[in-house]
């Protein structure tokens, strides 16, 4: 087995990661291509490149949720879900409350949550 090599790629200082396979990287500093990606166990984004974090104003979610910001809503449109329209008690297939209990869940995948 070959010794990872943990340094930047362009200016070879000591970055103290590796990529899985044991290639270099890089550090922030020489990243020119910053590809974060949501880390659910320490629940932020971080760049695949370099490891570093996401800037405040990036933000994750899955496919299927849409994040709206308050310039580009409609006056009348709503923001975010009713807590009405939400139930976090599981609840069988069948009951009333499951359609509030799989929105809740969905809406929770999307933070990250299980």
């Amino acid at each position: 087995m070959t010794e990872q090599d943990c340094n930047c790629r362009v200016c070879r200082k000591e970055i103290g990661f590796c990529a899985l396979d044991g290639s270099p990287l890089w550090c922030e500093e020489c990243c020119e291509d910053h590809d974060y990606e949501h880390d659910p166990d320490r629940r932020s984004a971080f760049c695949k490149h370099c490891d570093q974090a996401a800037p405040d104003d990036w933000y994750y979610c899955d496919d299927d949720v849409s994040i709206s910001f308050a310039s580009t809503r409609e006056p009348g449109q709503p923001l975010g879900t009713p807590i009405s329209e939400l139930s976090g008690r599981p609840v069988p297939e069948g009951h009333p409350d499951r359609p509030k209990y799989d929105e809740f869940v969905r809406i929770a995948k999307s933070w990250g949550y299980d």
